[in-house]
């Protein structure tokens, strides 16, 4: 009886998941912001704390996971804000730290969007009783099932929701509780060296790297393309998750070109077809970033997000929309080096804020 009550109760949540939660969102976050009104915003900056506890999933980690979203917080925290003792714990062993850090790696594997949210919220009880303030560390910027527990922990304990893929404005106007972005909390000291290349543009091979997984409008943009990428003169490789972790790593730094939308992924509208108008237009994912990083060739959309950092078109970047105008009319090699190399280096000036 126990359990076939308990699959009922599953079935209605994920009902309430994909139709009622975008249509009620902005009262829950009208709701979370009035509570947000007792607690205490905290922008991460660095040297304001001495003690930092992650907490973390008892469950194991997806096999297939790339990055350990745990361990890249953790050497965050340690070399970008100076905390010097950070800890990991788990939900059920809270100690007495500064501030307590929860990645995707706690929202996804303990899936906290279950039970309408009860865990979530004794464990925010928990922690506002020890008057600790809480960094939510998120990338998915518009996924509810992460985004509702997030903003009832930093509503009721104080901290942050951190963004990597948008603004500080892109968050408020969402309706996220105390936003703050973007930071880029995934680019730590040790994470940098899988991206980071200082091999000549003109001494690398003649590859482009095209994003191509996660999103149907990318999918497309390649379909429309596909005539021009054969007139480059390069081998297109089309990145869909099939290499392992090392492997695209070493070819995204010996590649001269990553190709990449900054559109809002297609099923992210969907999701949140209802409220699409607090949506932003464009999101910058890791797949830029990381290009910029390698002193690759990046193209991509102009956006706000780019220009708030002082990345513009065809002094940084190449602008998809006007590729796609002069249909991949590349301008000349010399040119493509310059613009490569003042975008990696405006990356490490600019956008790596600490």
């Amino acid at each position: 009886m126990k359990t076939q009550l308990k699959k009922i109760v599953l079935k209605i949540e994920l009902v309430i998941i994909r139709f009622i939660l975008p249509i009620s969102w902005p009262l829950i976050s009208k709701i979370l912001k009035q509570i947000a009104k007792t607690s205490v915003y905290v922008k991460p900056r660095p040297k304001i704390y001495k003690q930092a506890t992650i907490i973390i999933s008892t469950k194991k980690r997806p096999k297939k996971r790339s990055l350990n979203y745990d361990e890249l917080a953790k050497n965050w925290a340690i070399h970008s804000l100076k905390i010097p003792n950070v800890q990991f714990r788990s939900d059920s062993l809270l100690n007495d730290a500064d501030i307590f850090i929860f990645t995707n790696e706690w929202f996804k594997s303990n899936k906290q969007h279950l039970y309408f949210f009860l865990p979530t919220i004794i464990l925010a009880k928990r922690i506002k009783k020890a008057g600790k303030p809480i960094w939510v560390l998120v990338g998915d910027t518009y996924n509810l099932k992460i985004i509702i527990p997030a903003s009832i922990l930093v509503a009721l304990c104080g901290g942050s929701i951190i963004l990597q893929q948008n603004t500080t404005l892109d968050g408020k106007r969402f309706g996220l509780t105390h936003p703050t972005g973007s930071v880029f909390w995934l680019f730590t000291p040790d994470n940098l060296g899988s991206f980071k290349s200082n091999v000549k543009w003109t001494l690398r091979p003649r590859i482009m790297i095209v994003s191509a997984s996660g999103d149907m409008n990318r999918i497309k943009f390649i379909n429309d393309n596909q005539i021009h990428f054969k007139n480059l003169n390069y081998r297109v490789i089309e990145a869909k998750h099939q290499f392992k972790w090392n492997e695209y790593c070493d070819l995204l730094k010996q590649s001269r070109i990553n190709l990449s939308l900054s559109t809002l992924q297609s099923h992210v509208i969907d999701q949140n077809y209802l409220i699409k108008n607090k949506l932003s237009k464009f999101t910058v994912t890791n797949r830029v970033w990381e290009g910029f990083c390698s002193g690759a060739l990046v193209i991509t959309n102009d956006n706000p997000i780019l220009r708030s950092y002082g990345l513009f078109p065809s002094i940084h970047f190449l602008d998809i929309s006007e590729m796609e105008k002069s249909k991949f009319d590349l301008p000349n090699e010399s040119t493509l080096a310059r613009i490569a190399k003042t975008g990696q280096k405006k990356f490490f000036t600019s956008v790596l804020q600490f």
